[in-house]
């Protein structure tokens, strides 16, 4: 049994715990999770309670939200010595040395926080976009991904609109999706609906839309390929990445320049009209099944093979 220890902060709903989830189905991987508790805030919508999907760390660490903890002190609050640390850093990190103990870091928000002090920590260091890891030194890019037990395609769901956003409500993005709307189109969209309860709203909508915030290619990008939705994005650099992993724009997604509305809102047209249905569905279809193969179980084994912790089955 490999013993790993996740160190983040828990908020409820983050890259980390879709991570933490990935770990545990590992076969031969315990995984035990320590970090501050946010106890139901996120930080982009404060004035909410999230209680009801907190996750909560199997060692609560302090301070509350931000900032570091010394790795030493962790260890000697654990009854079991574990084979590895992994940091995915959300503004905390553990802090100092951890002897012979394999460490990595993973950097899921790189086009807003830098990572290069706790880089000099570990043993290896991923980023999860692509266009930020120059921020990083030696850093390896770690794909974001989706989580079957939360983003999935449910076949039974009814379809009551076209276009489906649920994320921070910029005003860039309310404004493009108020065109939309006045081009007669019909768009759902809102923020703060965490888990499952935001998987219920993209699989009753035919198109997930996308804008990234600062050149990112976020997750909502994987996670709309998983709900099986037509995936419609901006452009970006890590889409050029992709391609080279075969996943290619028109083929599985369809993309727009963000500086040309009217390109989206054509395309967005286009592909909600009944006699473009099938076309729709073919690419939603062909992103589904290529993205199959990216989920957190993927990345999280990705991580733990860099550390040299090969798994229990692989053993035999």
């Amino acid at each position: 049994m490999r013993r790993v220890v996740l160190s983040y902060a828990h908020f409820p709903i983050s890259v980390a715990r879709f991570f933490k989830m990935g770990f545990r189905k590992l076969p031969g991987v315990e995984v035990f999770s320590v970090g501050p508790c946010s106890y139901g805030v996120i930080p982009w919508q404060p004035h909410t309670d999230f209680s009801a999907y907190q996750d909560v760390p199997d060692l609560e660490l302090f301070p509350v939200v931000a900032g570091s903890y010394p790795a030493k002190d962790v260890l000697e609050q654990l009854d079991f010595t574990p084979e590895g640390v992994v940091m995915i850093d959300a503004g905390f990190y553990l802090s100092g040395g951890t002897a012979e103990l394999p460490r990595a870091l993973i950097g899921t928000d790189p086009h807003c926080l830098n990572y290069h002090e706790q880089a000099k920590l570990v043993n290896a260091v991923y980023i999860m976009q692509h266009c930020y890891m120059y921020k990083t030194e030696n850093a390896r890019w770690l794909p974001y991904c989706y989580e079957p037990d939360v983003h999935y395609w449910d076949p039974d769901a009814p379809k009551e609109h076209d276009i489906t956003f649920i994320g921070v409500l910029y005003p860039e993005r309310i404004e493009l999706l108020e065109q939309m709307r006045s081009a007669g189109l019909r768009v759902h969209y809102e923020q703060g609906r965490l888990m499952e309860e935001g998987t219920a709203f993209y699989n009753r909508g035919h198109i997930a839309w996308n804008l990234s915030s600062r050149n990112d290619l976020p997750m909502r990008f994987w996670e709309g390929l998983a709900y099986r939705n037509l995936v419609v994005t901006n452009r970006v650099s890590d889409l050029e990445k992709l391609a080279e992993m075969g996943c290619r724009e028109g083929e599985h997604y369809i993309a727009y320049d963000r500086d040309d509305p009217q390109e989206m809102l054509e395309k967005l047209r286009y592909y909600c009209e009944a006699a473009h249905a099938e076309e729709r569905e073919r690419i939603a279809t062909a992103g589904w099944v290529w993205v199959q193969q990216h989920t957190y179980a993927c990345r999280a084994k990705q991580v733990l093979d860099s550390l040299g912790l090969v798994l229990e089955q692989e053993e035999r």
